[in-house]
């Protein structure tokens, strides 16, 4: 009977070992990519299953951010997502013989980018976010701050009272809410 139990026991930890090593080489998946437009900045988030390590780089000619990720996979598989705004004209989701996936920001121009990798958190999975930041946009956004920081500043002098609503952030983030539960 011991030996029975042995022969058992011993089927099960080949089989637990031989599930976790295909467990655990399996490639990362993408699970979702979207992305928000900004006056000065367009903000790209990419979903996954689980933690990954981006590298990232530019190229010229034409204007292109790569972001790379190693060991991976798109659940949609090889893609483009098109966007047409000033900056940014579309993205790309390419796996390499390789094994990684690359994501590339076809631009229209040179810009500033930020990779962020955040693990999971409560209900949100871990992702990737990536700022593409617009230079003559954001000169274009300044801009028109100080004109309203200026127009702010006349009526002051004239005694005139600012109201400012804050709609709150919406989305993933909801807005703010009084002692009573009524949200802004």
């Amino acid at each position: 009977m011991m030996n029975m139990v042995g022969r058992v026991v011993g089927v099960l930890c080949v089989a637990c070992l031989a599930w976790s090593r295909a467990t655990a080489a399996a490639p990362a998946m993408i699970t979702d990519i979207q992305y928000w437009l900004a006056p000065d900045h367009i903000q790209t988030i990419i979903f996954f299953d689980r933690p990954v390590q981006p590298t990232s780089h530019t190229r010229q000619n034409p204007e292109r951010f790569v972001l790379e990720i190693a060991d991976c996979q798109d659940l949609f598989g090889d893609r483009a997502i098109d966007v047409n705004d000033v900056a940014l004209r579309r993205i790309r989701v390419q796996r390499l013989q390789n094994g990684t996936m690359q994501i590339v920001f076809d631009l229209t121009r040179k810009i500033e980018a930020t990779v962020q990798a955040l693990p999971s958190f409560q209900e949100q999975p871990d992702r990737v976010i990536v700022n593409l930041f617009d230079e003559v946009a954001q000169e274009q956004v300044e801009q028109e701050r100080v004109e309203r920081q200026q127009e702010t500043q006349a009526l002051k002098n004239q005694q005139y009272h600012i109201v400012v609503l804050d709609p709150g952030h919406g989305g993933h983030d909801p807005s703010a809410s009084n002692p009573n539960g009524l949200k802004e």
